[in-house]
């Protein structure tokens, strides 16, 4: 008899349960929009449980969402809902953003998109959802303006791209892909520690836009991971490309951008495939007033790839940084210095000491040890 009582009060609650399940998605049409509106967390999420049931199997009409103002009920309530009703929210504009190109229109208000942006900073799947619905507004020009601007929205895109969710991952690339139109984003990206944007403006920008990559790189503070990630996206190639062929200004921004590059040493060898060495020296040669800016970060990348014993195929680069000593500028002869003592320290530099010394380099850095320059002397002696 007890096991018989206990039985019917649990197919009692039972029953209970599935009545209120029944009337989670049984409320009047206008209790939702009320609900949706003013009710509390418990209201709330039974109104959008509701109306998630009601576009599913099309009981409502795109008119009656307009009319009744669903789009920006459920942004205002985003902000200040719990996790799960969030989650739900932003999977409800989703469905609606898929459906009606109006809707995604109501979605693209610079608050909204605020919102919807903190959603980025959440857990993996309100991440996710919220990416997804991001990618799919950003076909508007006006949402890729403004989602551009709200900070640190693509410092949160880079991060979800490099997280551990896949999709979240691979819309935020997609998303990232299409901010990137815009040169200012692309620098964000690339402060944020994503390159692929800046890389693609130095390769195939306008001049203007290869410019301005190159100056942001020359001043950014890389660590070296990211100095090899630039390294392995392909970066070197294009700066050189500016640098040989570019106006001064080109060839600046191009060299100051090298010249910070260049300080890890796996992009060293990059440079000398690249060609650059023999340019290099040739400006330092140059006695054109105009290109005289140019001799200092020339000189300090020759200084960085002498640390590579590939220099020594360029068999007398030696001598000619020798013979530039005595027409450069203090900063330039130092840089010159370093490169010198990196050649002569290879092991298989022996040809090329010999060769330095019949060719007078003694005499010639003789007068060198008189410098009031303290790094210039002590550079001489060393060599």
């Amino acid at each position: 008899r007890e096991s018989e009582f206990v039985t019917d009060v649990e197919t009692e609650e039972e029953i209970e349960e599935e009545i209120e399940e029944e009337d989670t998605f049984t409320l009047d049409i206008d209790d939702v929009v009320l609900q949706l509106k003013y009710g509390n967390d418990e209201e709330f999420k039974c109104a959008i449980s509701s109306l998630n049931v009601l576009i599913r199997d099309s009981l409502v009409t795109n008119e009656w969402i307009n009319d009744e103002g669903i789009v920006p009920i459920l942004f205002n309530r985003l902000g200040s809902s719990r996790p799960n009703n969030r989650l739900t929210i932003i999977q409800i504009l989703r469905s609606l953003a898929s459906e009606n190109p109006e809707n995604k229109e109501k979605m693209a208000e610079a608050a909204s998109l605020l919102t919807l942006v903190k959603s980025l900073a959440r857990d993996v799947e309100e991440q996710s959802e919220a990416v997804g619905l991001l990618l799919s507004l950003s076909d508007l020009p006006a949402v890729r303006r403004r989602i551009g601007r709200i900070q640190g929205c693509i410092v949160m895109l880079v991060s979800i791209l490099n997280g551990d969710d896949p999709v979240g991952s691979h819309d935020a690339g997609k998303l990232l892909n299409a901010l990137s139109s815009n040169t200012q984003n692309a620098l964000h990206m690339a402060e944020a520690g994503y390159f692929k944007p800046l890389v693609q403006y130095l390769k195939e920008g306008s001049d203007m836009s290869k410019i301005l990559m190159a100056t942001a790189l020359s001043r950014m503070e890389l660590p070296d991971q990211s100095r090899a990630s630039l390294g392995e996206d392909g970066a070197i190639e294009p700066l050189v490309k500016m640098f040989n062929a570019g106006k001064l200004e080109a060839k600046l921004s191009a060299l100051s951008a090298l010249q910070n590059l260049s300080i890890l040493k796996e992009n060293i060898q990059r440079l000398i495939t690249s060609g650059i060495v023999v340019a290099l020296l040739q400006l330092l040669f140059s006695v054109t007033s105009v290109l005289m800016t140019l001799r200092e970060p020339a000189s300090a990348i020759l200084a960085r790839i002498a640390q590579s014993e590939s220099i020594l195929v360029n068999q007398d680069v030696a001598q000619q940084m020798l013979s530039l000593l005595h027409l450069s500028s203090p900063v330039i002869q130092y840089h010159l210095l370093q490169a010198l003592n990196s050649i002569t320290a290879h092991p298989s530099a022996s040809k090329v000491r010999r060769k330095m010394i019949e060719n007078g380099a003694i005499q010639l850095l003789l007068s060198f040890l008189t410098e009031t320059n303290t790094k210039i002397r002590t550079g001489t002696l060393e060599l």
